[in-house]
């Protein structure tokens, strides 16, 4: 990667605050709902109170993927800036699809996207993106201890 995007990933970093993930990239809870559900009104997926919804920033840069993983609530994907992002979903029942978040509606890239509850998913920059700026809403929010991961820094081979 040149010193250009490197400069514009800093400044976007500083910009909104962002911190190093845990995966990979970087983020920032952006949105965390001060009303609580609680937690005899969820299903009995969950554990605890939610907060309603949570949003965060997430930017991976080229190279860097987040690593596999799956929640108990769908996840809704916003794309913000740079290059185009690929996210891969892998279904309960073993099905792939890969969906490229992006700019580019006339290419087919969608500005948003739901990942469904239950699936494993993760995401990598497209070829020649220097770097993917998104969002992501879940709703009830998210709690870090309830996030299943897969363990790997890796996402399905793209078809």
């Amino acid at each position: 990667m040149t010193a250009e995007p490197e400069a514009k990933i800093r400044q976007i970093s500083d910009v909104l605050d962002l911190e190093p993930h845990p995966e990979d990239g970087y983020f920032r809870e952006s949105y965390r709902s001060s009303e609580l559900i609680p937690e005899t009104a969820l299903s009995g997926r969950y554990e605890g109170e939610r907060s309603h919804s949570t949003a965060i920033y997430f930017l991976l840069s080229e190279g860097t993927k987040s690593g596999i993983h799956r929640l108990h609530s769908d996840e809704l994907w916003h794309f913000y800036l740079g290059g185009p992002l690929r996210l891969v979903q892998i279904f309960p029942d073993g099905r792939v699809e890969e969906v490229v978040l992006g700019s580019d509606v006339e290419a087919s890239h969608r500005l948003q996207h739901a990942v469904p509850r239950g699936c494993w998913f993760g995401a990598h920059p497209e070829p020649g993106s220097s770097f993917s700026l998104v969002g992501c809403t879940v709703a009830p929010g998210c709690v870090e201890s309830q996030v299943a991961s897969a363990g790997a820094r890796t996402t399905a081979p793209s078809s």
